[in-house]
């Protein structure tokens, strides 16, 4: 019996999340749902795709073979999709956006907005993870595009690279743990409270450690935290201070629950990248989204809402 394309597509976004429960709420539907469609389709194969743990699940060896065929598969029926689509004047298809952290936080919301006012045929699948993650799902096909950060901007095989807005970090805590009587401090203050990183690969991470080497400083986080809702929670407590860029605390700041301070002497800076998989020629849905977030995130440095210079593109 041949496979249908919506088992493969529900297939592969639990894949995508690691969880039934974040994968049917992705999907607008409930979960209870969704395990039966994944439980005909393991039937329908004979084989366990997804191995249940205790936070989530994970793809079986037999689940991790169908894996690349279903993205394969999927993406030739999309580009069909496209295809006839393109025929007409119309702007209609599925783009796939991964956001890395807090490269997400003010633009998502904003981009969804947009692309439904100016692009109501449009429908967009965001995803959020880690830039190194995202970068490999752009090599291999999994997102069309992605937002996210670095320490150096480096291109590679399978994608294109757009570096777009150089921005500042700033040292984020509490009045319990750094003072809040200059909107700067230098990079050596830092230190003098402990810190609370993010693990070590991590953009902020690497731009830490490579200046931290610079300046004959040596780094050692009181705690390393994954994951930007944890980091905030714990630097909320008090403990400690942490190192992020200004959009990804903004509310907070706003509501006086944590302060910001620009790291100078030197500066501490990460760069905004936009990464898209290389294909000729590119999908006209995937062009006029790829435009889209270039031009919402220069409006949001224009405006003051993310910090930063936004960079020339050649």
């Amino acid at each position: 019996m041949p496979l249908e394309s919506k088992a493969l597509r529900f297939f592969v976004r639990i894949a995508e999340y690691g969880s039934l429960s974040q994968a049917a709420k992705s999907l607008n539907m409930a979960q209870p749902a969704l395990s039966h469609h994944i439980g005909n389709l393991e039937r329908e194969l004979g084989v366990s795709l997804f191995s249940r743990k205790a936070h989530g699940v994970v793809l079986t060896e037999a689940g991790q073979s169908l894996m690349p065929h279903a993205v394969s598969a999927l993406r030739i029926l999309d580009e069909a999709q496209s295809e006839i689509e393109r025929q007409s004047d119309t702007v209609a298809g599925t783009v796939r956006v991964g956001f890395s952290g807090s490269a997400g936080i003010l633009t998502i919301p904003l981009l969804l907005k947009t692309a439904r006012e100016r692009f109501p045929e449009v429908r967009l699948q965001i995803v959020e993870n880690y830039s190194a993650t995202l970068l490999e799902w752009v090599k291999t096909d999994r997102v069309d595009m992605a937002v996210t950060v670095a320490q150096t901007v480096i291109g590679g095989a399978g994608r294109i690279t757009v570096p777009l807005v150089e921005e500042p970090l700033y040292l984020v805590g509490t009045t319990a743990t750094m003072s809040v009587k200059s909107e700067t401090i230098r990079f050596a203050e830092i230190f003098e409270h402990p810190l609370i990183l993010t693990a070590p690969g991590n953009s902020m991470r690497m731009a830490l450690e490579k200046t931290a080497f610079e300046c004959g400083q040596s780094l050692e986080p009181l705690a390393e935290v994954t994951g930007l809702a944890a980091l905030k929670a714990a630097i909320s407590s008090g403990i400690g201070n942490t190192v992020l860029s200004q959009c990804a605390v903004v509310d907070e700041c706003r509501k006086g629950e944590l302060f910001a301070r620009r790291i100078v002497e030197p500066d501490l800076r990460r760069t905004i990248v936009l990464d898209c998989h290389k294909r000729n020629p590119i999908r006209q849905t995937e062009a006029v989204v790829r435009d889209l977030v270039i031009e919402l995130l220069t409006a949001l440095v224009e405006d003051g809402a993310i910090s930063g210079k936004v960079l020339p593109r050649e």
